[in-house]
């Protein structure tokens, strides 16, 4: 639900029709080839990529894939990292044939950032992959000899429960969706009288 405007008028949402839109609203420099290609499958991957993007970003202090739109943004990724390895391409059935009439083949990190540290640029490598199952886990990007000075494990604060998202079920439905956005209200009020958040 959003307001329109100054008019506080409600509007409720297609929360498929969101997700979409998300998707296309994301910014497209840091998003990842598989959703840009096909998969609508959001993996802990797709932000092991942004990170990648970021990371050569602090180093070359612009963006590292600057593309206008969906199609310049896959050419960037092949001028920079090569063309996909085509098992990658069949794996996940990627429609890029148009695409693959030019060979290109990766850039070398160093040549990109020639004062980036070996470690850093080993880092870059491991999170730009084509293939999302190549790519590092977020566990294994800490333990990277990049983060070794900058971290300690004894004061960091982890877990290995994953967090129950599944509370973005509920609300799909206009009764669900009216359940919610009184419960809502009433809280609202109750903290209104009492000043107790």
């Amino acid at each position: 639900m959003f307001f329109r405007g100054h008019k506080n008028i409600a509007t409720l949402l297609d929360l498929d029709v969101v997700y979409v839109n998300l998707m296309k609203a994301s910014t497209r420099w840091y998003r990842a080839p598989e959703l840009i290609m096909s998969t609508k499958n959001y993996t802990k991957a797709v932000d092991v990529w942004a990170v990648g993007c970021i990371l050569g970003e602090l180093f070359g202090r612009r963006p590292l894939f600057p593309g206008k739109n969906s199609h310049e943004q896959i050419h960037e990724l092949f001028k920079i990292i090569g063309n996909p390895p085509i098992e990658t391409i069949k794996k996940y059935n990627w429609k890029v044939e148009g695409l693959l009439w030019v060979k290109y083949r990766p850039v070398k990190w160093k040549s990109l950032y020639p004062f980036a540290p070996l470690n850093a640029l080993e880092l870059l490598d491991s999170l730009l992959q084509w293939d999302y199952k190549a790519r590092l886990e977020v566990e294994q990007i800490l333990e990277q000899e990049f983060f070794k000075n900058l971290r300690n494990v004894h004061e960091e604060p982890s877990s290995k429960a994953i967090f129950d998202f599944s509370f973005e079920e509920k609300g799909k439905s206009i009764p669900q969706l009216k359940e919610i956005l009184e419960t809502e209200v009433r809280v609202f009020k109750e903290i209104s009288k009492t000043g107790i958040e």
